[in-house]
């Protein structure tokens, strides 16, 4: 076999390793379907604590872990009620707070959905 086509099938089949190397290791991102309540919030209110319900009619979002992505709002507490399709999240809200927004993800294995929740200047 000539050294050409060697190196070529060599390149071929390390190309080929890459891109499924690659896929696998691909996350699957997707936005919520659902609602959440309340839709937004406002910084500097008097009461920091925020509790957000999430609702999902297509997925079991109940077996999603919940992160926070903010240095400014502590996820406090997530409450799974029985039906699959809620979450409750209670949050707090620093004080020092700017208004904008962060995102909520909730992970399950490999899937995850953002949210980006906003919060408004009051």
């Amino acid at each position: 076999m000539p050294i050409r086509t060697t190196i070529m099938r060599l390149f071929m089949t390390t190309a080929f390793l890459f891109l499924l190397i690659f896929q696998l290791n691909a996350q699957e991102s997707k936005t919520l379907e659902g609602r959440i309540d309340p839709p937004f919030w406002w910084v500097g209110m008097e009461n920091s604590t925020l509790e957000i319900s999430i609702f999902d009619a297509n997925k079991n979002i109940r077996d999603y872990d919940v992160t926070i992505k903010s240095e400014a709002i502590r996820l406090k507490k997530v409450h799974k009620v029985e039906n699959p399709h809620y979450l409750f999240l209670e949050l707090e809200i620093g004080a020092n707070t700017i208004a904008g927004t962060f995102p909520l993800v909730l992970r399950k294995g490999r899937e995850h959905i953002i949210f980006n929740y906003v919060l408004k200047k009051r």
